[in-house]
């Protein structure tokens, strides 16, 4: 993986360069960890991401405090996250994590309510899932319903923003539920 910004090493660690490519990163950080970073500042435990693509949010969050985990379908970017020293699994963990971070996935599934029941046996009591969902894809109202039945209460609901200079905002909905 060339990079002409230098901003990513081949190993996918980030890798000091002169010039735009360290303000660059640190913009790309923020894009990247921003909304988990709110949401778990100041706590720890163990950590899981699905849909976690190369791992940069959870090497951010390993470096919190957190113990990270990471589940991704695209084997090369599973294999990038693995390089990063992010353990990656196959499937849910057989152990109860404290936190569970959705991208982009739960209006893919073909049972929603069946993957949260699944999520909500997969982390501790008052355990936190992160939904990113887009409205286009599930309405709220259902989703949130569906979470309710599955054992999570809503602990808050806003627009995620992810400004980048060159990018629009993304029209995404962050959900954080908090298991019963």
């Amino acid at each position: 993986m060339t990079d002409r910004l230098g901003g990513w090493s081949p190993s996918g660690e980030p890798r000091a360069t002169p010039g735009l490519a360290p303000v660059l990163n640190r913009v790309l950080a923020g894009y990247r960890i921003g909304d988990e970073a709110k949401q778990l500042a100041g706590r720890s435990g163990r950590l899981l991401q699905i849909d976690c693509g190369d791992g940069a949010a959870l090497v951010a969050m390993r470096s919190c405090g957190w113990q990270v985990f990471g589940i991704e379908a695209d084997n090369q970017l599973a294999a990038i996250a693995a390089r990063r020293q992010i353990e990656m699994l196959a499937e849910l963990p057989n152990q109860p994590v404290d936190a569970i971070v959705l991208r982009s996935h739960i209006a893919r599934v073909d049972d929603p309510q069946k993957t949260l029941a699944s999520l909500r046996a997969a982390v501790m009591p008052a355990g936190l899932l992160q939904v990113d969902f887009h409205p286009g894809q599930l309405d709220r109202q259902r989703l949130v319903r569906l979470a309710k039945a599955c054992g999570w209460t809503v602990a808050s609901i806003s627009p995620s923003v992810r400004r980048v200079p060159w990018a629009r905002p993304a029209s995404a909905t962050w959900l954080w539920m908090r298991a019963r």
